[in-house]
């Protein structure tokens, strides 16, 4: 998946599934490919219980000089920009919250810089 200027931004969607006793954040796609440079990446939450933190919803563990920019834009929805600067993978953690308990679960998947 790639984006242009003219294109609308690239879009991970981010669900909490609680089964058994165990809550388990996922994304989708766990792994995004970005080919393009200053790609601007949502992040859509769906599970209406959770939201993000209003702070250190999305933290990458390495190569956050690619990720300089990212906007709390409201309990659902956060976003950071791509400069796609050096080809690689990149882990990041996304870090949701209970609405009522405030209770956070995390999940570490990458996004992939891609060359043009």
């Amino acid at each position: 998946m790639t984006t242009t200027q003219n294109d609308t931004a690239l879009s991970i969607s981010v669900d909490v599934l609680e089964e058994g006793g165990k809550t388990t954040v996922v994304c989708s796609p766990e792994v995004l490919a970005v080919s393009d440079r200053n790609s601007l990446i949502v992040f859509n939450l769906l599970n209406p219980d959770y939201e993000f933190p209003a702070s250190g919803a999305i933290v990458f563990a390495q190569g956050a000089g690619e990720f300089p920019n990212s906007w709390y834009l409201d309990p659902a929805y956060v976003a950071v920009r791509d400069r796609r600067l050096t080809t690689g993978e990149y882990a990041y953690t996304a870090t949701v919250q209970h609405r009522q308990t405030k209770e956070q679960h995390s999940v570490d998947p990458v996004i992939k810089n891609m060359n043009e």
